[in-house]
């Protein structure tokens, strides 16, 4: 009997444990500040004004190496160039205090480059796991 109490225990620690976590992961996304990641990627661009937003969401990552979870803004952003013509939607993502926008669209030597390289290896890992759709403002 006392090894079925144990037993019992531990399910419900650990199932109290989970829900614990959910409700803290529920509580960071509802939290997630998807303004001030717009703004961060707004600043990376030539003219942030003129910054127009897509297909934006919230994705958690969890680091492989240490379980940490991580909330991300995805989505597309277009904007103007220096002469003033919209260079046509590209893929962004933004964390705490960076943002990084598809280089590829930008210049066609970029294509080759370390940006684009980890671009390419960053966004469809941290961007993969979708929790909450962002709408325009």
């Amino acid at each position: 009997m006392k090894k079925l109490n144990a037993r019992f225990t531990l399910i419900l620690s650990l199932a109290l444990c989970g829900s614990a976590f959910a409700q803290t992961t529920a509580d960071r996304i509802k939290a997630f500040d998807v303004e001030k990641s717009k703004q961060l990627v707004a600043d990376e661009l030539s003219d942030p004004d003129s910054a127009k937003f897509r297909k934006m969401y919230i994705s958690q990552f969890v680091n492989p190496n240490n379980g940490k979870i991580t909330l991300w803004l995805c989505g597309e952003v277009n904007a103007k160039n220096k002469m003033g013509g919209y260079v046509g939607y590209r893929q962004f993502l933004a964390f705490d205090d960076m943002a990084q926008i598809n280089p590829a669209a930008e210049n066609e030597k970029s294509m080759e480059g370390v940006q684009q390289q980890m671009f390419d290896l960053t966004y469809p890992k941290v961007c993969s796991s979708k929790v909450k759709e962002c709408h325009r403002h």
